[in-house]
Order: C-alpha cells, then sequence, then structure tokens
C-alpha cells in the first residue's frame, strides 16, 4: 500500500513501535494506526519527554506548601551491587521509620548516579522538614549513608532540580547497567501525588508492531473476519506513519456466528 509522502508526526514520538486500534461507532468501526513512544529511559527522545510529564504530574504540589530537598547517598563499604540491590529496601525502611516518628509526608524521589563511581545518589523533594538528628540516625539505620542533606527549596526550584536529574544522561554505564538489573525506578511520587486512573476512552488495541504496514494489515484482518456483515469504506486516510480507516457495516449478523448458533433455541438446553 501506498502510504504517501506527507508526514503526521508528533515530534515527541519516537516511532521505535506502531499501534493499531479499533473503536466501534454507530453503524460502523473506525481504525486507526499510529506510531508509538516507546517510553524508555534509554531513548533520548522519550527520555525528554517522560521528564516533562513528570514535571506536570508535579503541579500537584504548587499549592503553596513548604518543600524541603533531601541527598541521601552510601557508605562505599557495601559494593555498588549490595547498594543497587538494597536501594528500594532501604528508602522504604527510612520512609515508614520517618512516618512513624515525624508522621505522613508527601514526597517525590529522583534517583541519580555519582559521575565517577557506581553508586546510587537519591534526591527526595518532600512537604515535611525533619530535624538532621532524627533524619540522620534514621537514614544510616535504613542503609544509607553520608551527605545526608535537608534543605529548603521553592516549588520552581524543586521543578527545575527533577527536570535536570530526569534528562541528564547518566556518564557512569555501570551504574545504569545496575539500576536496569535491579529494576529501580528513576522517580516515584507518594500516594497523595498519584494522578488519578483516566476513564476508558473506548478504543480497543489491536496489535503493537515494529512498522506501520504489521498494524495496516491487522486491520484488514479484522474487517475479514467481519466480511459477512458487508462493510463498506467510508472515510480513509494515510500517511507516511499514521492510517485512519471507517468502515460502515450493513449486515445482519455476527460474522462469527455460524448457522446452528442462528437456529438456537432455550427449549434445546432447559432442562425439562
Amino acid at each position: 500500500m501506498d502510504l504517501g509522502t506527507t508526514t503526521f508526526r508528533r515530534e515527541d514520538l519516537c516511532s521505535r513501535y506502531f499501534m493499531s486500534l479499533s473503536m466501534d461507532v454507530q453503524g460502523g468501526t473506525r481504525y486507526v494506526a499510529f506510531p508509538l513512544a516507546c517510553k524508555s529511559w534509554d531513548c533520548p527522545d522519550c527520555r525528554k519527554v517522560k521528564a516533562q510529564e513528570y514535571r506536570d504530574r508535579m503541579q500537584r504540589i504548587n499549592d503553596g506548601r513548604k518543600l524541603y530537598m533531601l541527598t541521601l547517598t552510601y557508605f562505599h563499604s557495601l559494593t555498588p551491587d549490595e547498594a543497587w540491590k538494597s536501594y528500594n529496601d532501604a528508602w522504604n525502611r527510612l520512609r515508614t521509620n520517618l512516618t512513624k516518628r515525624c508522621g505522613s509526608f508527601d514526597y517525590i524521589r529522583v534517583l541519580e548516579s555519582h559521575n565517577n563511581s557506581p553508586y546510587p545518589h537519591l534526591h527526595v523533594i518532600l512537604d515535611m522538614y525533619i530535624k538532621p538528628t532524627i533524619l540522620g540516625v534514621a537514614a544510616v539505620s535504613a542503609g544509607f549513608g553520608y551527605q545526608i542533606k535537608c534543605k529548603p527549596i521553592t516549588t520552581e526550584g524543586a521543578f527545575h532540580y527533577v527536570k535536570k536529574y530526569l534528562t541528564k544522561e547518566w556518564k557512569n554505564k555501570e551504574a545504569w547497567w545496575h539500576r536496569k538489573k535491579n529494576r529501580c525506578r528513576l522517580i516515584s511520587f507518594s500516594r497523595g501525588l498519584l494522578s488519578p486512573i483516566p476513564p476508558s476512552s473506548g478504543w480497543k488495541p489491536l496489535v503493537i508492531g515494529t512498522d506501520l504496514e504489521c498494524c495496516i494489515d491487522c486491520i484488514r484482518t479484522d474487517i475479514g473476519w467481519r466480511k459477512q456483515q458487508r462493510g463498506v469504506e467510508t472515510f480513509k486516510r494515510a500517511y507516511e506513519n499514521y492510517y485512519e480507516l471507517t468502515v460502515e457495516w450493513h449486515g445482519v449478523h455476527d460474522a462469527h456466528a455460524s448457522e446452528e448458533e442462528e437456529l438456537w433455541e432455550p427449549d434445546d438446553w432447559v432442562p425439562k
């Protein structure tokens, strides 16, 4: 199929994958195939987009509350692998300890690596000040090390630092490898800052492929399964990396229904 030469794409979609969707509309079905963002932190294009999305999500803390930035590192008495393996558990221990002693708080946790060593480096923006004496004992007890700081920060400063840490390329590739191996999230939010789950839009996924032609073939296959409904193409757009098709159905029965199913009567199976 000739898709023409016109480019129809958003600049924030890396087009590593493509997806096709369908939606039932009155009297027909609408099909769309388009490029996807792979949403990987390894992808330079998606990394920028994800960082901006998280920055926008942080608007929930922009309500006048006081914010503080907490920095945590590790003692090098642990090996890099031990530090990364214990990272998630260490944070959970610290958060639980501080909550019990100081009360609940909202936080944004961002992970970074030292340039000259493969050890994790943690930045936390929280809406509660914690005394250094309490913070130091709790952090070391949880498994963290030196450089325990908690300083005031403005909302704009928080936005700036989060985007900076997320878009910054990790120069230490060993640290990046450890992060992926141990499935450590680059950024996480407390429950109080989680975004609500959006309602379903009515679109049904058909397939995810590595090229647009694969998605178009899947659309044609779906139409083929429903050929007994006598589909008529009423609208179509095709660009270099975008495809849209609307089919109007004129049939009276489902393509999957067999002749035996159409003659089915309740008395065939209801016990006497």
